[in-house]
């Protein structure tokens, strides 16, 4: 209840100008018997929304990203980020808080969400049979004895391997894009 407070006590202290722009946009309209607190709730009520929606589009078309559609990072991501912040010291953990600042694990989320949400991480894409057809194509020059027994699970490799080493271009150079 008190986030409606807020929500009626900031749409009263706004300009005018703003109080018409709101209002409009939540499909009311601006007179003597419009009330506040039915505004703010409305906002509420389309904040929430949006949120749970997750991944919502932004004017480019590129994903919005917020906590609600953080990725779930694989066990390989997340002990490579535990290496790291085991060599922090602790007074810069001692800044993340008493919950946390004696696990390293928390930290390292902590870390890898802060990295997705900032676009520093890049989600791996599914693995298509197309993919994994154009891999097998580029490596069927190299002899059966270094490729080993199964050419798919060589081809898998490779292609996380390109990701991990530029996401930003993995899918052009796989013929995606």
């Amino acid at each position: 209840m008190m986030k409606l407070e807020n929500g009626v006590q900031k749409f009263n202290a706004a300009p005018a100008f703003m109080k018409e722009l709101v209002v409009n946009t939540l499909g009311m309209t601006m007179d003597d018997n419009l009330n506040v607190t039915e505004v703010a709730l409305k906002m509420e009520q389309d904040s929430i929304q949006y949120y749970q929606d997750g991944a919502a589009a932004g004017a480019d078309g590129e994903m919005i990203r917020t906590e609600q559609n953080v990725p779930t990072f694989t066990q390989e991501q997340i002990d490579e980020v535990v290496e790291a912040v085991k060599l922090v010291p602790r007074f810069v953990k001692n800044m993340y808080g008493d919950e946390i600042k004696n696990n390293d694990t928390a930290i390292a989320l902590l870390m890898l969400e802060e990295e997705w949400k900032e676009g520093r991480i890049v989600e791996m894409p599914e693995i298509t049979q197309q993919m994994i057809d154009k891999k097998l194509d580029e490596v069927k020059w190299v002899p059966q004895f270094l490729r080993g027994d199964n050419d798919t699970e060589l081809a898998l490799e490779l292609i996380k391997m390109d990701f991990k080493n530029n996401p930003k271009k993995f899918g052009a150079d796989l013929g995606l894009d």
